[in-house]
């Protein structure tokens, strides 16, 4: 009962992420969403005007989602409650799971093969899957844009991991790339399930994940960490900055998409990412300061701001957080907490201004 409580409260939970940054969060003050609600094409896009109505067909999407998932578990050898843990721990990304190795506790291809399919697909915007229903153009609209670059970003993970595999662990290419694929996208979406203890992998392969932690999954997904569209577009601006070094006068548009973009939103997103790495930093600092050793301390912080689960070392997929101290446990608490709440709509609670209107 426990586990059942546990797996459906973090199911829930996932939706309600995803009806936040899509409903609510663009509806709020300036800065706490994603992007400006009035730009264009880069607003978190709210599927309907009204909220009840968007709320409607984006749970069932989800509910959808998870039932073909739970379906597909079952038909793949799990029994009904296994199908439904693990269902709920994937489509919410949120990685719950009723076996201690969690996925790889079941040994099972098809089941891994199944949570990679499906912890892709709930790392994607939802609005895509609106549009896509509704039969609405997705070229080049924002959702479809971070979606490409979503798929190169982890298929490239994915080719590297496997890569790092069979050159170093002597890996048969059919696992190689199984491993690889179902770790790169657990780890980019956030959802933190493990198919093998990654910490024992090759370097090129565990730094690739860790790079993958700080890219996370589309905006108006469950997924968290900075989330694609933003590290897409920082390295579009520093790209753009360096050829206007090079060439003073040149006149250089940012384009997302179709859409382009304002150096007001490019600001906000370098805001953002200040923010999140002054948060990381600092919690990695105070975790390595209660005598945890450096790896285990900086990819803690990592994975709680990125809410990622699992990490490296000591807080690897075959340890867990149980022995850090409890100061370090508040820390990436409180890292859990503002990283999954886009971290702007946590900290201005700690302003007197706030709290004075």
């Amino acid at each position: 009962e426990v586990l059942f409580w546990r797996s459906l409260s973090h199911w829930l939970g996932g939706m309600g992420i995803i009806l936040l940054s899509l409903a609510i969060f663009p509806i709020l003050p300036t800065g706490i969403s994603l992007f400006q609600a009035e730009v264009p094409g880069l607003a978190p896009e709210r599927v309907l005007p009204r909220l009840k109505q968007t709320a409607v067909v984006m749970w069932l999407i989800y509910a959808t989602l998870s039932l073909l998932q739970m379906v597909l578990l079952t038909l793949a050898g799990l029994s009904f409650f296994e199908s439904t843990i693990h269902t709920f721990g994937t489509i919410s990304t949120g990685g719950f799971s009723s076996r201690n190795l969690s996925v790889q506790a079941f040994a099972n291809g098809t089941v891994e093969w199944v949570v990679a399919v499906f912890m892709f697909l709930s790392g994607v915007n939802f609005t895509l899957y609106y549009r896509f229903l509704r039969r609405k153009s997705l070229q080049r609209s924002f959702a479809a844009t971070e979606f490409k670059w979503y798929g190169i970003i982890i298929f490239s993970a994915a080719a590297l991991i496997a890569y790092s595999l069979i050159t170093g662990m002597d890996f048969s290419p059919a696992v190689a790339v199984r491993y690889g694929l179902f770790q790169a996208v657990s780890v980019c979406t956030t959802t933190g399930f493990a198919v093998a203890n990654f910490d024992a992998w090759p370097s090129l392969a565990k730094g690739a994940l860790f790079l993958l932690m700080f890219v996370g999954g589309c905006t108006g997904s469950t997924a968290g960490s900075l989330k694609v569209a933003r590290v897409v577009l920082l390295f579009k601006y520093a790209l753009r900055r360096i050829q206007q070094t090079a060439r003073p006068r040149l006149v250089i548009q940012t384009k997302f998409g179709n859409t382009a973009v304002s150096d007001r939103v490019l600001h906000e997103a370098l805001s953002f990412f200040f923010l999140y790495i002054a948060l990381f930093l600092g919690g990695f600092l105070i975790v390595m300061g209660t005598g945890e050793e450096m790896m285990t301390s900086v990819s803690a912080a990592v994975a709680a701001i990125g809410n990622a689960g699992p990490a490296f070392a000591g807080v690897g997929p075959a340890g867990n957080y149980a022995h850090l101290h409890p100061v370090a446990k508040w820390v990436l608490s409180f890292l859990m907490l503002a990283g999954r709440l886009e971290i702007l709509t946590v900290l201005i609670l700690f302003t007197p201004g706030f709290w004075r209107k």
